[in-house]
């Protein structure tokens, strides 16, 4: 899913609310399996909400499911979501 968003960012150059409209539309899916999608539905969630990187908010969110420890970070903007604790 990281790499997916990557690409269709960088290479593509397709907005992020486009972006998260096809990321809820996948999660919505029936027909596609993912792993862990309430993790994802937070990940997607975090991403709209913030200007925080894709795999960031995913790391953040999989931080809230099996840590109580923060996710420390150099990214200032990753440092603002729920879990992450900014290294200065």
């Amino acid at each position: 899913m990281t790499e997916w968003v990557w690409v269709l960012t960088r290479s593509y150059k397709i907005g992020k609310t486009q972006i998260v409209r096809e990321l809820e539309i996948l999660l919505d899916s029936k027909e596609i399996e993912l792993e862990d999608k309430e993790t994802l539905r937070v990940a997607v969630n975090e991403f709209a909400q913030s200007n925080a990187d894709f795999s960031d908010c995913l790391i953040s969110a999989k931080n809230q499911n099996s840590s109580k420890d923060p996710t420390f970070t150099f990214d200032k903007e990753a440092s603002k979501l729920t879990g992450m604790q900014l290294l200065e």
